[in-house]
């Protein structure tokens, strides 16, 4: 995954919502980020 990728996924995250690394790590289309 890729950094562009992860700040693509960090700005979906709604106002007043929280998402851990590891949701974002779950992400769909990235199994290899949780090695």
């Amino acid at each position: 995954m890729t950094d562009e990728e992860v700040y693509v996924l960090l700005r979906k995250i709604p106002p007043g919502k929280v998402s851990t690394y590891g949701d974002i790590a779950r992400a769909p289309g990235h199994p290899e980020s949780m090695i």
